[in-house]
């Protein structure tokens, strides 16, 4: 079986552009898997499952082609292959400012319910308000939100104008409900949205 996991070498190049993007090398785990007479490396990203498999084989007059499978896609793609080991690994390397902007959103999103005081483990009392100071911190982290929406997911005009209604009822709503009660609108909002999106072409 021929080994075909990337040198040492090639792994302190990816560990250097982790660092590089802002991300840590300790989020990320390598695995062995066994292709077809092959044995090759499969990085993932451990808090979102994201991955990256570097897998190697012959072509017909015996030279190596590189070609991989990831998630998740790079420019609408989630496959290809190249004649060499470097081409291979620039490509996992534009797979991770991917993975990097998804990890990013996800801590927004854990950020703007943490505001709503609703990921603390504690029980919610239906009747309580929030507080004056924690409605502000709150609208402020959705318009960070939306902010980092707007800058990342190539909208249209229209696209922009939807997105901004939707935070601004989600950012009204906090006035008169409960934090329970707004999780269950922003939740629902959240929602549709992704929804809409996910129906687009991807962007990146």
């Amino acid at each position: 079986m021929k080994d075909f996991r990337l040198t040492r070498d090639e792994r302190n190049r990816l560990f250097m552009k982790i660092q590089e993007i802002g991300l840590t090398p300790a989020q990320f785990v390598w695995s062995a898997k066994i292709q077809p007479n092959a044995l090759c490396d499969t990085l993932t990203h451990q808090s979102t499952r994201y991955f990256f498999e570097f897998h190697v084989s012959r072509a017909p007059d015996g030279t190596p082609v590189y070609h991989s499978h990831w998630s998740p896609p790079v420019a609408s793609l989630v496959t290809a292959e190249w004649r060499s080991r470097g081409e291979q690994i620039d490509c996992s390397s534009d797979w991770l400012r991917v993975v990097q902007t998804e990890h990013e959103e996800l801590g927004l999103w854990s950020t703007v319910a943490a505001e709503a005081g609703l990921v603390t483990g504690d029980p919610v009392d239906d009747e309580r308000s929030f507080t004056p100071a924690a409605r502000q911190a709150l609208k402020e982290k959705l318009a960070d939100f939306e902010a980092f929406i707007v800058r990342t997911q190539q909208l249209t005009p229209d696209e922009a104008g939807s997105v901004h209604r939707r935070f601004e009822n989600a950012s009204e709503s906090a006035d008169r409900l409960t934090p329970r009660d707004w999780l269950s609108v922003f939740r629902g909002l959240m929602t549709s949205a992704l929804m809409a999106w996910a129906s687009c072409a991807p962007v990146l």
